[in-house]
């Protein structure tokens, strides 16, 4: 009578609570299709009592009786299709952003006093745009800390404050057009001032770091596992080529015309060659600079330029290191149990040297390791692996297991329920 009639025995359930837990609250709908809460099950992995989930359950069951059973749309779940797909759409306007934000810096003339705005420019602005977007979706929505689904604005605010505000936020705001508009209205002129205050657009860069970030929270997603080592390289990839990209845009920026130069020494005739052509020499020698190579046939003439080549070099190995050991472990690295299999054999090995056994019986006690015992549960701890589990996943996995295995061994118990061969 206290579970249904609200009594005050039991936890009340307030609608932060309700918000709080989807996934239980997920679990309890699907168990009103049998009418009740068969166990406790249910609710084992969740830091809330057993009473309380009951009550949940009779709020639940009286919202679906009247059909009013929601689950909340706001803040928006993280794992949800659109919200992922939304991630995946900014994901690829950060990848255009970090490599075009630096070649425009350089390359891109400065546009002249009262000439209407070119697509580009519109598309660039419409950019600006769907980033400021995302930073406000980001105050609304939910997250994951230490394994409790946070749906309050407040913590979730406060918690986006502390992390990626800032780095988005600077990232995204178009200041360098919002300066450059309050210059021109001031009367400012003059090229150079308004080259100096699109020097403001270098902010713009904040992306690349916010992209290696959601890389990393896709390659943790469930739904991409099968992509893990693709992404890992990729990471690995991108980074060489996004600071290759970046120190190319940067030996040309610093380019001093009144003097002799990389680009004049080097060719004089690639001083009056389109900016593709000055970007490719330039990748050209950012590329062996990373790779550590040398500079090759391009060498720095004037001091700031020696001075930026020794800073490229230095950040060049440093990057260079990091990937290729990246990339080098993954393709290395030996899968889990085949590394367990290599220490039992070794330990075999070691025993039997050691009690000095025949070779015909070391070879028929490795043949039976290799046929036998790699291929059982016993080489993956499997009593340990199902205990760690909750009690109503583990039953599904050993009701699977069991159905299988059963089948596969004796065709006399096929078409019996899994329950029963579990």
């Amino acid at each position: 009578g206290s579970m249904n009639g609200g009594g005050t025995g039991w936890g009340s359930v307030n609608s932060s609570q309700l918000g709080s837990k989807k996934s239980l609250v997920k679990n309890l709908s699907r168990a009103l299709s049998s009418g009740k809460v068969q166990d406790e099950s249910i609710i084992d992995d969740w830091p809330v009592s057993f009473e309380t989930c009951v009550r949940l359950y009779d709020v639940l069951r009286r919202g679906q009786d009247h059909g009013v059973l929601r689950l909340p749309k706001w803040p928006l779940d993280p794992e949800s299709a659109s919200k992922q797909a939304w991630d995946l759409m900014i994901m690829a306007f950060l990848l255009y952003t970090t490599f075009s934000v630096p070649y425009m810096l350089v390359f891109t003339p400065d546009s002249a006093d009262g000439r209407a705005m070119s697509p580009f420019e519109v598309y660039e602005i419409c950019l600006d745009v769907i980033f400021c977007s995302d930073v406000i979706l980001s105050f609304c929505t939910a997250y994951t800390d230490q394994g409790v689904y946070i749906t309050d604005f407040r913590l979730i605010a406060r918690n986006y404050l502390r992390t990626w505000f800032v780095i988005d936020f600077a990232g995204s705001v178009p200041f360098d057009k919002i300066a450059t508009a309050i210059a021109k209205g001031n009367g400012v002129q003059g090229t150079s001032a308004i080259r100096v205050l699109k020097m403001i657009r270098i902010f713009k860069m904040l992306r690349a770091v916010r992209f290696m970030d959601k890389l990393n929270h896709l390659e943790q997603k469930d739904g991409f596992t099968f992509l893990k080592n693709f992404l890992r390289v990729f990471r690995s990839v991108f980074l060489v080529c996004f600071v290759a990209h970046f120190l190319a845009c940067m030996f040309v920026m610093i380019i001093d015309h009144s003097e002799d130069n990389w680009m004049s020494v080097y060719n004089p005739d690639f001083v009056d060659k389109s900016s593709w052509m000055q970007y490719s020499l330039s990748l050209y020698w950012a590329l062996l600079t990373i790779s550590t190579m040398g500079s090759g046939d391009i060498l720095p003439v004037t001091h700031a330029e020696r001075s930026f080549a020794v800073c490229a070099t230095l950040i060049a190995v440093v990057v260079f290191s990091f990937a290729m050991g990246n990339i080098t472990s993954i393709f290395s690295k030996n899968d889990g149990a085949g590394a367990r299999f290599d220490v039992k054999l070794r330990d075999m090995n070691e025993y039997l040297d050691f009690r000095k056994c025949p070779v015909e019986l070391k070879r028929a006690v490795l043949t039976y390791l290799g046929a036998c015992w790699r291929k059982t549960g016993r080489m993956y701890n499997e009593v340990q692996i199902l205990n760690d589990l909750p009690r109503h996943i583990r039953r599904q996995v050993i009701e699977e297991i069991g159905h299988s295995t059963a089948e596969r061994r004796l065709p006399l118990l096929r078409g019996m329920a899994k329950p029963h061969l579990g």
